[in-house]
């Protein structure tokens, strides 16, 4: 059996406690990743998501359809504060992914939202010079 120590014999392995290995902190090896070891295995843990991550995003993609610009600027100030939440917390806390996402989409909204004021702008510009030309 694969829990219990080998003996020699049924005797020994009733009168032979069990040990399990210990679970120790992060080592120097698993700093980065933040992970506890078990006998020089790593152990999966649940690692939070930040909030503030979560909801960068979300703003970020309704950015698209409910005050683009407004919202597409507050969902970046939450991807900062997420993005320093996660930097402070040294791998404790998860959603570096979503900030990234959270950025690009909103950074996109505002690009996309200025090149089409340029072109509105314009097109307003080319339609009044054409008309008061022609007068």
């Amino acid at each position: 059996m694969p829990d219990t120590p080998a003996s020699s014999s049924p005797a020994d392995a009733e009168a032979a406690p069990q040990t399990w290995p210990a679970v120790t902190g992060p080592s120097p090896s698993t700093a980065t990743s933040g992970l506890p070891t078990v006998a020089g295995s790593t152990v999966a843990v649940a690692v939070p998501t930040s909030s503030n991550a979560v909801v960068a995003l979300i703003l970020a993609i309704v950015s698209w359809a409910i005050c683009p610009v407004i919202s597409a600027i507050v969902a970046l100030v939450f991807a900062s504060m997420a993005a320093k939440e996660i930097q402070a917390g040294e791998g404790r806390i998860a959603g570096r992914g979503l900030v990234t996402a959270a950025r690009m989409v909103a950074w996109i909204n505002i690009g996309v939202m200025a090149a089409t004021l340029v072109i509105g702008l314009l097109v307003v510009a080319i339609i009044a010079i054409a008309a008061y030309s022609s007068n």
